[in-house]
């Protein structure tokens, strides 16, 4: 969850703060454990992997980016978050990257 501040304008630079929770999951090669990992009734399969999901995951970041608005439902984004876990100052890291985002037109109502 994040909000956003930025300026009414076609192409505007915004600032955000958000959190987020999650959990990740741990994917291991598995095809000698004596298990049939994936359910197919095979066991031992060449490949076979296992997956494990470790503890949950806190995070808050700041972030920073440029909107541009293609037209009144269209917005293509790109921004900078620096995500800071509660795993501690190793774990923390950038993320970049974008998005498209369609907002679609408001139902009239009489």
């Amino acid at each position: 969850m994040g909000v956003r501040a930025q300026l009414p304008a076609r192409v505007t630079p915004f600032v955000g703060v958000g959190v987020l929770a999650g959990v990740p999951r741990t994917v291991t090669i598995a095809d000698q454990d004596g298990l049939d990992n994936d359910d197919d009734d095979a066991i031992d399969e060449r490949g076979e992997t296992k997956s494990e999901f470790d503890e949950v995951l806190f995070g808050g970041y700041p972030e920073v980016g440029l909107h541009a608005w293609l037209n009144g439902q269209w917005r293509v984004s790109g921004f900078g978050r620096y995500l800071v876990t509660d795993r501690g100052r190793n774990e923390d890291d950038w993320l970049i990257g974008g998005q498209l985002t369609y907002f679609p037109p408001r139902a009239k109502f009489q």
